[in-house]
């Protein structure tokens, strides 16, 4: 394994999850729709609640959509730290590290949700890159496992 070694990294599209925000924001439009419209039984504090969880909704999937294109950076990993988005993780501070299919996602210990700065895919060689990865990990005692990750604003 080489001493150092970079490669391109980006935030990995949240398809689904600006689906469900733009589903959310779907409803809750028909929601106020509905509730203007019914001046038998009005129900202003409803009303409220669901302008709030509207504006909610929205602003996530701009965050969402802000993630999604905002420009690639890079991962480092040397022989005894990885340095990823301005942060610089030890071994003994990462408790696992996932992979999902080209997602791949840092456990920090204390932690049982993968951070959203800490979730990534590769840009350029995936495959040289997981080999580097791997090998990284193989020597530094970080547990690698291959499944399904939830990620945490």
């Amino acid at each position: 394994m080489p001493d150092t070694f970079a490669t391109n990294i980006k935030f990995p599209f949240a398809l689904r999850s600006m689906l469900g925000m733009v589903f959310l924001i779907a409803i809750e439009i028909q929601m106020i729709y509905i509730n203007s419209s019914n001046t038998a039984h009005p129900h202003p504090v409803l009303s409220y609640f669901v302008v709030i969880w509207l504006c909610v909704c929205g602003l996530l999937l701009l965050f969402f959509m802000f993630q999604s294109l905002r420009k690639a950076t890079k991962i480092k990993w040397g022989r005894e730290s990885i340095f990823l988005r301005n942060r610089r993780l030890l071994p003994r501070e990462i408790k696992w590290i996932m992979i999902d299919g080209p997602l791949i996602g840092i456990i920090p210990r204390g932690k049982r949700i993968v951070p959203v700065n800490l979730c990534f895919r590769f840009m350029d060689d995936r495959e040289q890159a997981m080999k580097g990865l791997t090998s990284w990990a193989e020597v530094n005692g970080v547990q690698l496992k291959y499944k399904r990750f939830l990620k945490w604003m």
